[in-house]
């Protein structure tokens, strides 16, 4: 976090941790985590929650956020990272796969698309295409980073 400094050392952490989670095999199922305890030279509270909806076998769909207050004897802060997904399965070969991220701390956002082809087991084929951007103070969004790749591999057997 900008203007907070944490000295090298040796640090030790001692948390309690209370993780419930319901059954993942459900339409809708939830994911929530909470923490407290050292952080570094410091308090770190920690909150997590996730819920995940898949009205069918072939669709499934995702919201998280994960909120960190921390306090360091350089100073304190809070931070924010929400994420979203969407992931198809047209059939057992062809899906689509997408994860949207935020994070309040550096003001950006970033997503992540794959198209992945599995003609037999063994071989996959992904088309794979990123875009980071930061969000400005009113809201502007400002391109960064693009990229598009793909990838190819293929299992030998012998």
């Amino acid at each position: 976090y900008s203007g907070v400094h944490v000295l090298p050392s040796h640090y030790e952490f001692n948390r309690a941790e209370l993780v419930l989670r319901s059954s993942e095999a459900r339409n809708i199922s939830w994911h929530g985590e909470a923490d407290v305890g050292g952080f570094f030279d410091g308090y770190r509270v920690r909150l997590f929650n996730q819920v995940t909806w898949k009205p069918n076998k072939h669709i499934l769909l995702g919201a998280g956020l994960s909120y960190n207050d921390i306090e360091l004897s350089g100073g304190e802060f809070i931070t924010r990272l929400g994420t979203f997904k969407a992931n198809f399965a047209f059939n057992s070969k062809w899906s689509l796969l997408n994860f949207v991220q935020y994070d309040n701390v550096s003001d950006s956002a970033a997503i992540n698309t794959r198209l992945k082809w599995q003609p037999k087991p063994g071989d996959e084929y992904i088309f794979i295409a990123n875009y980071g951007a930061d969000i400005g103070e009113k809201g502007q969004i400002y391109s960064r980073e693009h990229e598009l790749v793909l990838k190819a591999s293929r299992t030998v057997r012998f």
